[in-house]
């Protein structure tokens, strides 16, 4: 049967990494929250910007997608699955970004998924998740409608079971399981939410275990705040905060750090490389 995902394991594990992987079982138990408040006066101007130079609907959640994606590749140790208490690094940078799937209580929110996210320009970025949100919206996205097809065959009593099993298959032993109507990796190496879009300023959002995704980012609301200008005066600037919950079995201070720095400074100086 083909592979689910296109891995390599990883050669050299420090003990640490030993010991946290042995601590804990599932991927809701180790994780870490962290917040970065981020000034994004110059990504608001840069929006404006390019929406007006190319007429395509840059959002300050695609920046996201942008950024977590470079930061995954500037720290390719933390793009990672865990297999049989064993790191495995992707050999990709695929990002999601979390979309409704139409409006009401009714909506699901899924995955919108970016494959080679970190090697894409903005606006190639954002008309793939664009074109992908719309097909969602429409019912058009066939992965995703065989899936719900599946998920209504399955009882209430069988789902913690069945998700286990899913988990099991796609990730642990690693196996493609399209043809059963199942995504490959629909969420890959990082989730990007915008709980902004509600108001919401400060959010951690859990781990989904079956998925192994080891990093879900919340962008929260821009909100306004005083601060100190380069001449010694106060004026009011613009910011965000950046929330995330990860994999404490992959990511530790070291790496945390080497991706919030990533992102706050595409976040805070942003540039399209396809336009150069």
């Amino acid at each position: 049967m083909a592979k689910h995902l296109e891995l390599v394991p990883q050669r050299s594990v420090s003990s640490f990494r030993k010991l946290a992987i042995g601590s804990w079982r599932t991927g809701h138990d180790p994780t870490v929250y962290g917040t970065l408040t981020v000034q994004v006066d110059g990504a608001l101007g840069f929006l404006e910007a390019f929406r007006a130079r190319t007429g395509l609907p840059l959002q300050l959640s695609h920046l996201v997608v942008r950024a977590v994606a470079e930061a995954l590749r500037r720290c390719p140790e933390a793009n990672a699955v865990l297999r049989f208490n064993r790191i495995y690094l992707r050999q990709r940078v695929d990002v999601s970004l979390m979309v409704p799937s139409g409006e009401g209580l009714d909506a699901d929110l899924v995955p919108v998924k970016l494959e080679g996210a970190d090697g894409l320009g903005l606006g190639a970025l954002v008309q793939g998740l664009e074109a992908a949100a719309a097909r969602v919206r429409e019912g058009g996205d066939a992965a995703l409608e065989r899936e719900r097809r599946l998920l209504t065959h399955v009882p209430f009593v069988l789902l913690r079971p069945f998700s286990r099993l899913v988990a099991l298959l796609q990730h642990t032993l690693n196996l493609d399981l399209r043809a059963l109507g199942l995504p490959r990796d629909p969420f890959g190496s990082a989730a990007v939410v915008d709980v902004g879009a509600l108001g919401v300023d400060t959010a951690y959002l859990p781990l989904v275990p079956h998925a192994r995704v080891p990093l879900v980012v919340a962008l929260g609301a821009v909100r306004e705040v005083a601060r100190v200008l380069p001449d010694g005066s106060v004026g009011v600037g613009r910011v965000v905060n950046v929330n995330a919950s990860f994999d404490h079995r992959f990511i530790d201070g070291y790496h945390a750090a080497v991706l919030a720095r990533a992102v706050k400074e595409l976040l805070e100086h942003p540039t399209d490389p396809s336009a150069a």
